[in-house]
């Protein structure tokens, strides 16, 4: 269990990163300093063999102004295949190598076809060291090379080479190769590994500790949040989890898990009162029926009583059948499983038609019905759910205005938006019941309300609306009556 946890794969991870991300910098480290010594040693054979060079062309210019004092040719002073200058070079060897700055360091010189003429005193010390290859060929400005030294069987010694041609007249006259162990590179490069070697490990390890240290601490609020969370059941969806105050992710996680309990919690409880409305709704002709039922069956009745229990027993069957066919719609619409038949119409007449419609229950009513409009409004919507809008908006604003009273229907638009609004002078809403009218099954009670529907027009009004991505609102001004406005997108 434990390898699957996220704070195992995040130590886990950060420490197969930090092994690559070191090896990646310790390679690094290690060639930069091996190409640095290199690059040092070989500027110090470069410079040796520049200063031997011009120490032996000295040594050759005083030998040369001696003989031309005695009265010898010129012509006799070429340093190519000459025995004086091989006397001279060794008497330079003799002199001149056992000197600080060539400590460590081999000295040979050879002619210009690759025969050694002399060696410093410390050549006899590497008996393995291989002479010039005949007729090797060297740029002018030398040539380093790697050379490796038997000293005993199975065992050499690595050594650097510098090799650089001395040349008169376009030929070679000598050529001065410096060696020198790689003893001091090799015991820096050697030492550089061992850090690295048993450093490396050492800082994976730490770090991996620390990086446990640190994943629990930052993983310990979200173990107390599943404590938290674990409790929580269908009793008490109202609890909270701490929310810690480390304004990261593991705060808004907090904050919207929070967020999310209320709106299942709201959810559950508009769940567990639509199971009570609807089984008080549907209950209600249920018992009526039985009851009416029950009478009938105690005792024989006339034709006409029967007639009246059948009616009721309909009237009743009815009712339950249009509580659960909204019902339907309404599950419909909340799982988006409408299809909404758009096309374009004329917002005016279709309200005009629907309010013909409903004149019948207003002229019972002696209500004033008016529908105006400043101009044609056309909107791309379902006119079928619209009509159905207008239809349940309507006869809520007949059912309830008294007798006398007056119903309008003004519409508009105002940019994209196309305006409706209906006035009634009815009883209106009282505060407490605005913010709930569009619930489900909530029905305002009052002194004035005679006539009760089942709670469930506005609620697919309000459906209606938001299907078409519109806006609806309700209020109610202090001279009395109810004004509810919608704004419904001219385009679809």
């Amino acid at each position: 269990m434990i390898f699957r946890s996220i704070r195992f794969k995040i130590v886990f991870w950060n420490a197969i990163l930090l092994t690559l991300a070191l090896v990646v910098c310790g390679t690094l480290a290690y060639k930069s300093l091996k190409w640095n010594l290199y690059r040092n040693l070989d500027d110090l054979l470069m410079s040796r063999a520049t200063g031997i060079r011009a120490s032996v062309e000295t040594y050759w210019e005083i030998e040369k102004q001696e003989a031309l004092d005695k009265g010898v040719h010129p012509g006799a002073f070429s340093k190519i295949n000459n025995i004086n200058f091989t006397r001279i070079a060794r008497h330079w060897v003799e002199v001149e190598s056992d000197k600080p700055e060539l400590l460590n360091i081999i000295v040979q010189i050879f002619d210009g076809q690759g025969t050694l003429l002399v060696s410093s005193a410390d050549a006899a010390k590497w008996p393995g060291i291989v002479p010039l290859s005949p007729g090797l060929r060297v740029p002018i400005d030398g040539r380093f090379e790697d050379v490796h030294i038997a000293t005993r069987p199975g065992q050499q010694v690595n050594m650097r080479s510098f090799i650089i041609p001395v040349h008169e007249s376009g030929q070679i006259a000598y050529t001065i190769r410096l060696i020198t162990p790689l003893s001091d590179v090799m015991a820096h490069l050697v030492q550089l590994k061992v850090i690295l070697f048993c450093v490396l490990p050492l800082v994976i390890l730490v770090i991996g500790i620390v990086g446990v240290f640190l994943a629990g601490v930052s993983f310990d609020p979200i173990s107390r949040m599943i404590v938290a969370i674990n409790r929580i059941t269908s009793k008490n969806l109202r609890t909270h989890i701490d929310v810690p105050a480390t304004g990261d992710e593991i705060e808004r996680l907090a904050t919207t898990f929070n967020a999310m309990l209320d709106r299942v919690n709201d959810d559950f409880l508009a769940r567990q009162r639509f199971i009570q409305d609807i089984s008080h709704e549907i209950k209600t002709p249920l018992t009526i029926m039985r009851g009416s039922m029950e009478v009938a069956l105690k005792k024989a009745r006339d034709q006409q009583r029967y007639e009246k229990i059948l009616q009721d027993s309909l009237e009743q069957i009815a009712r339950m059948t249009r509580i659960v066919e909204t019902l339907l719609v309404l599950a419909r619409f909340d799982n988006h499983e409408v299809a909404l038949q758009i096309g374009r119409f004329d917002l005016h007449e279709t309200a005009q038609r629907v309010m013909e419609d409903i004149r019948v229950l207003a002229d019972e009513k002696h209500i004033v019905m008016d529908c105006r409009a400043a101009m044609p409004v056309e909107i791309e919507a379902d006119e079928a759910q619209i009509k159905n809008l207008l239809l349940n908006l309507l006869d809520n604003a007949v059912k309830y205005t008294p007798v006398g009273g007056a119903v309008s229907l003004s519409i508009g638009s105002h940019g994209a938006m196309a305006c409706l609004e209906i006035k009634d002078t009815g009883i209106g809403i009282a505060d407490k019941d605005i913010p709930h009218v569009f619930e489900r099954f909530y029905r305002a009670d009052g002194p004035g309300i005679k006539e009760k529907g089942f709670g469930l027009g506005l609620s697919l009004v309000k459906s209606i609306v938001v299907a078409h991505h519109g806006r609806i609102s309700i209020a109610c001004p202090s001279q009395g009556g109810t004004v509810l406005s919608i704004q419904l997108p001219l385009h679809g």
